[in-house]
């Protein structure tokens, strides 16, 4: 188990994002080695099946039980070789292994915040992951459950698991838990080896650590330059020094593993291997099923709007654990989307329609409510366009603009022998142009 330790702007959440691929930069080179096996120089997608990033934010479905979100997070995640029941197992001991069984009937959004850090890692444990990357996973946690916290990945990283995190401001406790620190400076390594030998490294360099006082502090401190600046020194000595401290970093991690009995690194691995995920368009049906699901447990259209920036961030952590392509969550989205857009339109349209003293005559009523829900389909398909393209702040701006300009050149306002010709050109590329026209003639017009 590994901890990234620095300042605040040191650089551990780049780094992290570095591993983990989240935010790639074409200008940075490196390789990936595992241990004891030959995947060597892998591509970022092949390292995603082995290892899962969990965020410093715990993105939940808020309208599920935990039991509920374990199913859905199996059934994207693992094939059909694995049938229901025998999920359901897996899913019961990994709840039970994280100490959550008395939870699983609750919804997310009622649990704690320990609680609902345990479901986001037990949410990513399904495929059983290699390698699980953790963004200050004791963020907003008091002390006795960032220690709860930590001494559930120590049992995690003992199951022959790899275990590293950015961590801020631990107790001394925590600190002696970490089998590896790596202490970060201006994106420098000031340290790399084992907690517990960090006092005497420093005491070596003739910075003594004060009795009572707790290291993690103490190294916080001397790289904050309270104690003069030894920056330039600290690199250097690592750099001398590294393999040394590596060797003691390992050996202490071996006794534990050895001690413990756990399993050995290539049966993990193999059960990692034999679990295929689904195909695209059976976790297009799971998405499909979760969003009507959602739909039918809060319908009020106010909380659909609020709830979309939940789903954008749930959308970001599943995709990029590799849960299911992106194509395949736009697609239940949509299609999930319609009876919504149906209702609304429709809704909508009964109202307007009587209220603007038009024939009682159903032909013509459906004919008005098939123009609005067109128009709807495409603004709608204008919004996702603009999206795509820009930044929030600027899509609301664009956007904006772009419907008042359709709205004041499609005919209604500025009769279309009033517009220069330019402007007249202009309007064939107006949606709202065919939705007035439209109007117009099934009004005009007598109907069968």
């Amino acid at each position: 188990m590994t901890a990234i330790m620095g300042l605040s702007g040191a650089g551990k959440s780049t780094l992290l994002n570095i591993l983990t691929g989240f935010k790639q930069d074409k200008s940075l080179k490196g390789k990936i080695n595992y241990i004891n096996n030959e995947r060597n120089n892998i591509t970022w997608n092949e390292h995603k099946k082995y290892s899962c990033y969990i965020s410093q934010n715990d993105h939940l479905p808020n309208l599920f039980t935990v039991n509920e979100a374990m199913t859905i997070s199996a059934n994207l995640k693992i094939d059909q070789n694995l049938n229901g029941k025998a999920k359901q197992i897996l899913i019961e001991e990994i709840l039970d292994t994280l100490d959550l069984t008395k939870t699983k009937n609750t919804r997310t959004n009622e649990l704690s915040g320990g609680q609902k850090k345990r479901l986001s890692i037990a949410l990513e444990l399904v495929t059983n992951p290699s390698v699980t990357y953790l963004d200050e996973p004791t963020t907003g946690l008091d002390s006795y459950f960032s220690l709860q916290c930590v001494k559930m990945l120590q049992k995690l990283a003992k199951g022959s698991r790899t275990i590293i995190c950015t961590i801020h401001q631990p107790s001394a406790l925590i600190f002696e838990m970490f089998d590896h620190l790596y202490l970060l400076a201006d994106g420098r390594c000031m340290y790399e080896g084992a907690p517990q030998n960090i006092v005497q490294y420093f005491a070596n360099l003739d910075l003594h650590c004060p009795k009572y006082h707790n290291p993690a502090d103490y190294m916080i401190e001397i790289v904050n330059n309270e104690y003069g600046n030894f920056s330039d020194q600290l690199v250097a000595a690592i750099e001398c020094n590294k393999a040394v401290w590596r060797t003691n970093s390992s050996e202490k991690s071996a006794t534990i593993v050895e001690d413990k009995d756990t399993p050995d690194c290539n049966e993990e691995e193999k059960r990692t291997l034999w679990i295929k995920t689904p195909s695209e368009f059976k976790k297009f049906l799971i998405l499909l099923d979760r969003y009507f699901v959602q739909f039918h447990r809060n319908w009020t259209i106010l909380y659909l709007k609020l709830f979309i920036y939940f789903l954008v961030a749930i959308l970001k952590k599943e995709q990029f654990n590799n849960w299911y392509q992106l194509r395949t969550y736009y697609l239940a989205l949509l299609i999930a989307n319609i009876p919504v857009q149906l209702f609304c339109t429709l809704t909508f349209s009964s109202i307007s329609y009587f209220l603007s003293n038009q024939p009682f005559e159903w032909n013509r009523f459906f004919m008005f409510f098939g123009i609005a829900i067109l128009t709807n389909f495409i603004a709608d398909s204008l919004g996702f366009i603009i999206g795509i393209l820009l930044n929030p702040v600027n899509g609301i701006f664009t956007s904006s603009v772009i419907i008042g300009i359709f709205l004041l050149f499609e005919g209604g306002i500025i009769l279309f022998n009033h517009m220069p010709k330019y402007l007249y050109y202009f309007s064939y590329f107006n949606y709202l142009k065919y939705s007035f026209e439209g109007n117009l003639k099934w009004k005009m017009i007598n109907i069968g």
